[in-house]
């Protein structure tokens, strides 16, 4: 066929950054920096939620204005930077990444 098909492949990403910080009083907190703001959270297993519904939210929304159909599911992943306080034993979270991707191919 001299004509042949067109094909390509559509990707989008969005990413949510997730801080640890802590009180004056020396609470634990983390603010999540998500597309349509940061909001803080109590809970760093409730800022991971939050994050990733947020991103996958903002990256169908991301593949659907380039031009993706049909049902999208959107693979999401959490990493974070982690080490234990020598003195303390406790957990410090440097910070965390929220992914969410989508890939289709495009005729």
């Amino acid at each position: 066929n001299a004509l042949g098909a067109l094909q390509a492949k559509l990707s989008a990403v969005v990413r949510v950054s997730i801080t640890q910080s802590l009180t004056r009083e020396g609470a634990m907190y983390y603010i999540a920096h998500m597309p349509n703001g940061s909001a803080r959270y109590d809970s760093y297993e409730e800022a991971v939620e939050v994050s990733k519904k947020a991103a996958a939210r903002k990256v169908i929304e991301e593949a659907r204005h380039r031009g993706a159909t049909g049902d999208l599911v959107p693979v999401i992943r959490a990493g974070n930077s982690t080490t234990r306080d020598k003195a303390t034993g406790a957990i410090v979270r440097y910070g965390t990444v929220v992914e969410a991707e989508i890939e289709q191919e495009v005729y």
